[in-house]
């Protein structure tokens, strides 16, 4: 079965290293569950880091309204990367409580 970045939606076969994205960062309480992780490409996975998706779409729309090619992405994958953004925020706002570590 072939997988897709969830940001850019670039295949994930050679030479795309694929790597797994947790949509809320562990670091930001964010749990290690398959609900919390989706394939992604590793640039978009080390260019997002960990921060929040509200900051890095803001990061991506500058990159986009400034016309930078950065980071080996073209203009129309800045376009695809902040609309995957919008459905990936709006999946972690209706299901926030099943991606954060659950308190002991």
């Amino acid at each position: 079965m072939m997988e897709f970045c969830c940001y850019c939606g670039k295949a994930l076969t050679w030479p795309i290293e694929k790597t797994m994205e947790h949509l809320v960062p562990v670091s930001k309480n964010g749990n290690n569950t398959a609900l919390n992780k989706r394939p992604c490409c590793k640039r978009c996975n080390t260019w997002r880091g960990n921060m929040s998706l509200k900051k890095w779409a803001a990061i991506v729309q500058n990159h986009l309204d400034n016309k930078h090619l950065f980071r080996g992405y073209i203009l129309y994958d800045y376009e695809i990367i902040l609309e995957n953004i919008d459905y990936w925020q709006h999946y972690i706002e209706t299901s926030k409580h099943r991606l954060l570590k659950q308190k002991p």
